[in-house]
């Protein structure tokens, strides 16, 4: 809730993304700080439609789910 918005607020600030314009909507997620939220995360982000070329992770357990997400997917 609050702390997407004020993310989103954040990111439009300095005009980095604005989910819908920039980025498609989908590719701005919540999820929590662990490694198998990290994979959950990126299935969700490669999972049809078109790919994004970077992903911003919130921690290192969370990046490291990324990426064996990433490595598995090819």
């Amino acid at each position: 809730g609050r702390r997407r918005d004020a993310f989103l607020t954040r990111l439009a600030d300095h005009r980095l993304a604005v989910p819908g314009r920039d980025a498609p909507a989908q590719w701005i997620t919540a999820f929590g700080y662990s490694g198998p939220e990290g994979r959950e995360a990126a299935t969700r982000l490669l999972s049809g439609g078109p790919r994004p070329t970077a992903i911003v992770v919130a921690n290192l357990n969370a990046a490291l789910g990324v990426l064996a997400e990433i490595h598995q997917a090819g």
